[in-house]
């Protein structure tokens, strides 16, 4: 098991080096694997000590509660979950292990990427904005609950407001709470969550996703896959599968801590299922 390990990590670092096109699909998995992992009850723990207090488990168990359902009854406390999770993952994480290395392996090299995280990890590794495609939105950005526009709104002054106010460790002050300059009614934020989502704004770099993916098309190019499951696989992991399926100059490589195996129709193919973070930095380690 080592020695397939080890002769994979090789494998994929000589198709990396070797690629002229890179596309990199980015899932959950990969910052789960640089510790944010919504699924942990110790960086629940650690992270969001009053709901722990509640009897929460997971960063999922809160967020069930409060996904998209504010009323005027409830946007206080509403608030004062969203307000902390966006501060202590979109403000307060800085660049974690993976995403650095992930940047250090492919910085030189011609790639585009797709990712359906909203944590902004990518850019703060030192990715530029305008190769990276996030179709799922931000969470750095309001938009209108309506929505009554296509607008959406970068919330940081927002959000600093509501955790520096808190009337208690649940509850934002009542004259912290965002409403849509257009028409009135409340601010939410910009997630891909019903028929609300305000999709356009997420989509500047579509285009660009797709002439890369045109571009790569007789190249050799390598898909490289990182923690991405089965949560939304048509964004990235079927479309993935396809490419490499149909065309022989792609080489898929899937990197996962489970989900990891690649249909034996894939001619190209490298599997690695191990630890995101490890795996990276194993590649990094041959440069």
């Amino acid at each position: 098991m080592f020695n397939n390990y080890n002769k994979n990590i090789k494998k994929a670092y000589d198709a990396i080096s070797d690629a002229e096109n890179i596309v990199i699909g980015v899932g959950s998995g990969l910052s789960a694997a640089g510790g944010l992992n919504y699924g942990s009850q110790e960086f629940f723990k650690e992270h969001y000590p009053q709901y722990a207090r509640l009897g929460y488990k997971t960063i999922g168990d809160i967020m069930g509660k409060f996904w998209m359902n504010i009323d005027k009854e409830n946007a206080c406390k509403y608030w004062g979950f969203w307000s902390h999770h966006i501060n202590e993952i979109r403000y307060k994480t800085p660049a974690t292990e993976p995403y650095l290395n992930l940047y250090k392996l492919v910085k030189d090299k011609n790639y585009y990427i797709i990712s359906t995280n909203v944590d902004y990890q990518l850019e703060k590794a030192g990715f530029s904005q305008d190769k990276i495609f996030e179709p799922q939105g931000q969470y750095s950005q309001f938009q209108c609950i309506i929505p009554c526009s296509n607008e959406v709104y970068y919330n940081e002054k927002y959000i600093k407001s509501m955790v520096k106010n808190k009337v208690d460790d649940y509850t934002i002050s009542s004259d912290d709470i965002p409403y849509c300059p257009n028409c009135g009614e409340f601010l939410i934020q910009n997630l891909r969550c019903d028929n609300r989502f305000v999709e356009e704004p997420n989509y500047k770099n579509y285009n660009n996703y797709v002439e890369f993916i045109k571009d790569s098309l007789d190249k050799n190019t390598v898909l490289l896959e990182l923690g991405v499951g089965y949560n939304t696989p048509t964004i990235i992991r079927f479309p993935f599968e396809q490419y490499s399926y149909r065309y022989l100059n792609m080489t898929l490589i899937r990197m996962n801590l489970g989900d990891a195996r690649i249909p034996s129709e894939i001619n190209k193919r490298i599997s690695i299922d191990n630890d995101l973070n490890k795996s990276l930095k194993d590649i990094v380690d041959l440069i």
